[in-house]
Formats: structure tokens, sequence, C-alpha cells
């Protein structure tokens, strides 16, 4: 890997955190409208990793 490609990998790391955090934050910020029925319980795994832990394996 050439020093261009790790320089893009990098910035494109740093791009999807930064979308990742302002899409959280809006979410958490009541910012977007959503259902009052929905939550997140932090946990060591969610449902639908173990979904996806079985359709890929």
């Amino acid at each position: 890997m050439n020093n261009k490609s790790k320089k893009i990998s990098a910035l494109y790391l740093v791009f999807m955190m930064a979308v990742g955090g302002v899409c959280g934050f809006l979410l958490t910020s009541e910012s977007i409208p959503h259902p009052d029925n929905l939550s997140f319980n932090p946990g060591i795994y969610y449902d639908y990793d173990v979904i996806f832990g079985i359709i890929i394996g």
C-alpha cells in the first residue's frame, strides 16, 4: 500500500466517523422526530448483530 492510498484510507475513515457522529447526535438530540417506542438498549451485542452473524456465517 503506497502513501497516497494510506492517506485516502485515513481520510475516508475520519469522514465516516464524522458522518456517524453527526447522525448519532441528530438522533439523540431529537432534531429528527422518531417514534416514542423506539429505544436503544446498550449491551455487548444487539439483536440484529446476531441475525447478520447467522446470515453471513
